[in-house]
């Protein structure tokens, strides 16, 4: 891999919600976590994420903060649900995991689907583990919403997690869906 330059914004503070931190390429979006309660979580999240590769450089893009901040504000502010404004930058993420994930963005805001049903749609009905797997290494979880996917009875676990099943239930509640 050559030369790869990351911009980034270190954290966002997000009302009612706590510190959601990002980077991204001249590609596109290469990570941002879910919210945490402190900026130092949330920055220790980024990296556990999806390792930078090569070296960090920083710069200032007001530009895309803006735009990444603008839509993070208007989802989990006023669950306003609109397209990502910039592409993610897919470099060297597995190609099913990719698959799996395209899947789930697929998904609209008010609905679910099983592990089960994403498995079957994907292709593969027996895959139910390896979808669990792709979901919890999802670089872009507010974006490509994995919190739309349940299992057969319950909601099912989140970011491989068992304590982050209330941020699943407070997501879905936003977007209007009852469990």
């Amino acid at each position: 891999m050559g030369q790869f330059t990351i911009f980034h914004k270190q954290c966002f503070s997000i009302d009612k919600w706590g510190f959601i931190a990002c980077s991204w390429s001249k590609g596109g979006l290469w990570a941002l976590t879910l919210p945490q309660e402190t900026e130092a979580e949330a920055k220790i999240s980024l990296q556990k994420l999806r390792k930078i590769p090569i070296e960090v450089a920083v710069a200032a893009e007001a530009e895309v903060e803006e735009k990444i901040t603008h839509w993070l504000k208007e989802y989990l502010q006023k669950g306003i649900r609109n397209d990502f404004p910039i592409d993610f930058d897919w470099t060297g993420f597995p190609l099913f995991y990719k698959t799996v994930l395209i899947e789930v963005a697929k998904i609209e805001a008010g609905k679910t689907k099983t592990y089960s049903e994403l498995a079957a749609q994907v292709g593969n009905a027996k895959a139910v583990r390896a979808i669990g797997g792709a979901l919890r290494r999802n670089p872009f979880p507010l974006m490509i919403p994995c919190h739309r996917i349940l299992a057969q009875k319950g909601i099912g676990g989140f970011a491989g997690v068992e304590n982050r099943v209330t941020l699943k239930h407070r997501l879905l509640q936003l977007e209007g869906i009852k469990l």
